[in-house]
């Protein structure tokens, strides 16, 4: 099948004619199994002479095309050589310059990657590893994008061997990434045109969601690498210094900051959830953190609904956490060191006088409507009952989970 002829038929598919629209995806449906239709349309997006809304099409279809057709046992499979044409496409095509465009084929990527990678496409970390290292801006964007997206599918894999896979990529990946990372958070908080802080924001993002991946699914022991260590201490640092940049910087820049935070904050809770022992050692900057900005004048003028709800959340999952829990009976079962830790630290940084302000601060400040709630209820009762339930459920609820441990503690 002719080139012309499949971009006649894809530009006929985003057709707003239904006509011509049935036309088009009739056309495209029949040539699905047929030879030579996916080398075709991996030409046809890398030629950016071609109408964006073509190109994305036509990643859309060799998207569909790799959910049904790649797999070997699949009806019709793409062939072999065909395959190693469309890699070599998408991997020439890394520095796509439009948004929408790049992020259909970070996805696109994901997906084969997850079948193929490494055994039939060697290629792939090697040149996204050499990427990131780009003197291209742009390059090492949309590198760090494609690789946010491989990490995620190739740390969804759950076979042993795949998981072993995993281990030695982090191992590979997680300096040069940790690096880049505190790189681009640095330019980042001495950034002032607003899209250089964008670009290092989108950067330093991507970069915090592999090294996340890295570290809670390819480090099983996590707290003992000293690499991995330091970065998470670092990790508690940086969410300070965003959150006192947040306030000093204009309102255009405040979103890109806020994303930086809430990226961190995730990190952390994820962090904990599955290696809640292996976290121990980092409890007391949780608590310090948490405390200081919800409970003190130290978040003053700093705090905002997000991060309010994600350090709740945060310090619910901690108190509940059952991992460090004592055992009933001590006589017949020793806890684990990390447990003895974690309630020790527990109780040097819950004094009474702590906890009391803590209730008094939840109730005083979040349980009771305000004057503008009143008003707000009365003018507009349906509008403020769905946004009362929303905030009940993230706000209300770990505020409640989070009063019941603390009178447990209260009451030891």
């Amino acid at each position: 099948m002719g080139e012309s002829v499949v971009i006649e038929a894809l530009r006929a598919s985003t057709s707003q004619d239904p006509e011509l629209l049935k036309r088009g995806e009739d056309l495209l449906k029949s040539w699905e199994g047929q030879a030579g239709f996916y080398r075709t349309l991996s030409v046809i997006f890398t030629e950016h002479r071609v109408e964006t809304s073509v190109r994305w099409m036509a990643i859309t279809y060799i998207k569909n095309g790799v959910d049904r057709y790649w797999r070997k046992g699949a009806i019709s499979p793409i062939d072999p050589e065909e395959k190693d044409v469309v890699r070599h496409c998408l991997l020439s095509g890394l520095e796509e310059p439009v948004n929408q465009v790049s992020v259909q084929l970070a996805v696109l990527i994901s997906r084969i990657a997850r079948m193929d990678c490494p055994e039939q496409w060697p290629q792939l970390l090697p040149v996204l590893t050499a990427s990131i290292q780009s003197p291209s801006s742009l390059m090492q964007q949309r590198a760090l994008l494609t690789l946010k997206y491989v990490m995620k599918t190739m740390a969804g894999r759950r076979l042993a061997n795949d998981r072993k896979l995993f281990y030695k990529i982090t191992e590979g990946l997680f300096v040069p990434i940790s690096e880049l990372w505190n790189h681009h958070t640095q330019h980042l908080l001495q950034s002032e045109p607003i899209p250089a802080v964008a670009v290092n924001a989108e950067c330093a993002k991507n970069c915090l969601k592999v090294l996340r991946q890295l570290i809670v699914y390819g480090l099983p022991r996590f707290h003992v690498v000293p690499e991995v260590v330091a970065v998470v201490n670092v990790l508690f640092d940086r969410i300070k210094l965003f959150l006192d940049y947040r306030t000093r910087c204009v309102s255009d820049l405040s979103k890109h900051v806020e994303s930086m935070i809430t990226v961190a904050m995730k990190s952390l809770t994820e962090l904990h959830a599955h290696h809640p022992l292996g976290y121990v050692g980092f409890l007391d900057k949780t608590y310090q953190l948490i405390i200081s900005y919800m409970f003190t004048s130290d978040g003053a003028g700093k705090l905002y609904d997000k991060f309010v709800v994600q350090c709740l959340t945060l310090l619910r999952q901690v108190l509940k956490c059952e991992d460090y829990q004592m055992p009933t009976n001590l006589l017949s079962c020793v806890p684990p060191s990390e447990v003895m830790q974690a309630q020790m630290i527990r109780t040097s940084v819950f004094r009474s006088a702590i906890l009391q302000e803590m209730i008094r601060h939840l109730i005083m400040t979040y349980l009771i409507l305000s004057e503008q709630d009143m008003q707000n209820a009365l003018e507009s009762a349906e509008e403020f009952g769905i946004a009362t339930c929303v905030l009940y459920y993230c706000v209300m609820c770990p505020i409640y989970c989070i009063i019941c441990p603390i009178y447990c503690i209260m009451c030891l």
